[in-house]
């Protein structure tokens, strides 16, 4: 197991480990990668208090966040490792809570502006359910599992809530959303208790922080699991909470082809064709809907220009509801999706668009609509990657460089508009 662990995740724990400091891999990357899948983060929990973690490594690489729980984001390299000091469990999280195949844990110690701190088995205890709590030292190859129940569960493919289900729910309605990432991205299945106790709660989950809420969104957007953790949503009736508009329309067609495009969007992502990408992820969302508004059939497009802050930005916004995107996001993503009868305009000379800084996002959602509605050959070779084209350029004596240069439609050239997609279940 020691050989999966990224090597600069390995030498933080050690380092925070010579300094004398009981340090670990915790949660989601560990489950992961006793599930021989890649970790997509890294978290790490320690005895060392988040002065202490930058004191470690430096004010330049260890920033300090958050209010009521502090941590530190360590940086290395291009990427950030989350450090968190080992918690207590909550004052009202009592011994009557837990199950009594868990023990009883140490009593919580309430420490100074509203971080509680306590000891790694205190830390495992408090943590949402046994598949996540299990702790992994890759100094000695050594895996921890305090609730005795982590392990068992992994190998059954089990979700078990810590402590009374209800309790825990209430304590954190993000929970609920987070207990259907695991039902829908690994295929696992609910303890019945806290399969009872889910359907109870599901209304809890609109006391949540929209702005939680919304991160959480954004994860599994960029994520590759979205298609399937839509429809788990949509079946245990969380996404009415989360979605409620797309909720609303779910077994419309439109609504219908939007999945199956993230579907494929997904499955290019896991075979290495394409990065994560929010605003791709979006884009096939919305797509979808901004046809159905300008009465076009599903993958028939637009032929005239939209105006990208009212018509995709406006459609984007209904189906994402009550979720608001920054700026950044919204800006990409009506770029992506202006370009898109570009693609199909049989007037449109490549390089007019391969110049613009959105083409590899807006070429990679033209060509996951491809692969769903049109089949058109070749379109691959007609509009290159970046990449290719610098490999290309290569054997003429320069390199592919992004410059300016408008985009002209060509209107009157637009190619013939496909036939209405006429079967968006299949593959699904």
């Amino acid at each position: 197991m020691r050989d999966k662990i990224d090597p600069d995740v390995k030498k933080a724990v050690q380092t925070l480990q010579n300094e004398g400091f009981e340090t670990y891999i915790v949660g989601g990357a560990v489950r992961d990668i006793l599930l021989n899948r890649k970790p997509k983060d890294y978290d790490v929990s320690t005895t060392a208090t988040p002065e202490e973690v930058r004191q470690v490594f430096g004010r330049k690489n260890a920033v300090i966040i958050g209010k009521r729980f502090r941590i530190v984001h360590l940086r290395i390299k291009s990427q950030i490792i989350e450090i968190s000091t080992f918690r207590a469990l909550p004052p009202k999280v009592v011994e009557a809570h837990l199950h009594h195949d868990y023990g009883t844990p140490p009593a919580p110690k309430i420490i100074r502006n509203d971080n509680v701190y306590g000891t790694p088995k205190e830390d495992a205890f408090r943590r949402d359910f046994t598949v996540n709590a299990l702790f992994y030292n890759p100094t000695t190859n050594d895996i921890v599992d305090h609730t005795k129940q982590g392990l068992p569960d992994l190998k059954a493919g089990i979700i078990r809530v810590i402590g009374d289900p209800r309790t825990r729910f209430e304590e954190d309605p993000v929970r609920l959303l987070r207990a259907l990432k695991l039902l829908g991205q690994y295929g696992f299945q609910m303890e019945n208790e806290t399969a009872l106790a889910l359907g109870e709660c599901m209304s809890l989950i609109s006391m949540a922080s929209p702005s939680r809420l919304t991160l959480e969104l954004e994860k599994i957007l960029r994520g590759s699991h979205a298609h399937k953790l839509f429809r788990v949503f949509h079946e245990y009736g969380l996404l009415k909470y989360f979605l409620p508009w797309f909720d609303d329309r779910f077994d419309t067609e439109p609504a219908q082809y939007a999945l199956e495009l993230l579907r494929v969007r997904n499955e290019r992502i896991q075979k290495g064709k394409y990065r994560e990408s929010l605003s791709v992820a979006l884009g096939c969302l919305s797509i979808p809907f901004i046809e159905e508004a300008q009465g076009q059939p599903l993958g028939g497009l637009w032929e005239f220009n939209l105006h990208p802050n009212r018509e995709i930005l406006a459609q984007m916004r209904t189906v994402m509801r009550p979720h608001a995107f920054c700026q950044k996001v919204t800006d990409s993503l009506a770029k992506i999706v202006d370009l898109q009868p570009d693609f199909l305009d049989i007037g449109t000379d490549p390089e007019q668009i391969m110049y613009t800084k959105s083409y590899p996002n807006a070429r990679e959602l033209f060509l996951i609509q491809n692969e769903v509605a049109w089949l058109i050959e070749g379109a691959e070779e007609r509009f290159p990657s970046v990449k290719m084209k610098v490999q290309a350029d290569q054997g003429f004596g320069g390199n592919y460089v992004f410059k300016s240069n408008p985009r002209l439609r060509k209107k009157k050239n637009f190619g013939k508009k496909p036939e209405q997609y006429s079967d968006p279940y299949d593959g699904l």
